[in-house]
């Protein structure tokens, strides 16, 4: 009994782990400094990421501290996001989202090239609706998992569509085509 009173104390006696922006290292798609994860949680994650980087989709880290230590949410992950350059350089597609497990705070950081597709309303419903509901629950993996759904699915359905190469065609057959085509939209 007398250990467990110890125990209870001394971990209340520890204070709060922050790590510097500038002390993580991103080494994997998933950080979980917080250790919340468990290493089958964390590992999923992190083959489900970069799955979205071999298919070309975005590149995408998720980080978990336990404290910003009183940087702003903001500061601290675009100063991740940029030193860490996420994402294709000419697509701007890089997605970052960090949880500040005992600050009780989430945010999600997304590479201009996203801008219009998750929009800052979209992402705040996004962690409304899908991710701070299983977190109160103490569903970590599934919050996170639902709000990496979300993203994904507005992702693909609202990705800009690659137009097929027109045919190979002598320039007077090209230009009966599209002068067809012309003709059709006008009338």
């Amino acid at each position: 009994m007398i250990r467990i009173l110890i125990s209870l104390i001394l971990a209340l006696c520890i204070p709060v782990y922050a790590v510097s922006p500038d002390a993580l290292k991103l080494d994997r798609p998933v950080i979980d400094q917080a250790e919340i994860l468990s290493d089958t949680q964390e590992a999923a994650l992190a083959t489900r990421l970069r799955g979205w980087y071999d298919d070309g989709l975005m590149q995408a880290a998720v980080v978990i501290v336990d404290s910003t230590d009183g940087i702003p949410l903001k500061d601290y992950s675009q100063t991740l996001f940029t030193r860490w350059q996420l994402g294709d350089a000419s697509k701007n597609d890089g997605l970052l989202i960090l949880i500040a497990h005992r600050d009780h705070r989430l945010r999600i950081q997304p590479g201009r090239g996203l801008d219009d597709i998750l929009s800052t309303d979209r992402l705040q419903d996004i962690i409304n609706t899908r991710i701070t509901p299983a977190f109160k629950r103490g569903d970590y993996a599934g919050g996170i998992d639902s709000g990496l759904d979300a993203i994904v699915s507005r992702r693909t359905r609202l990705a800009p569509r690659q137009t097929p190469p027109l045919p190979h065609l002598h320039p007077a057959a090209l230009r009966r085509r599209l002068g067809a085509v012309r003709h059709f939209l006008w009338r």
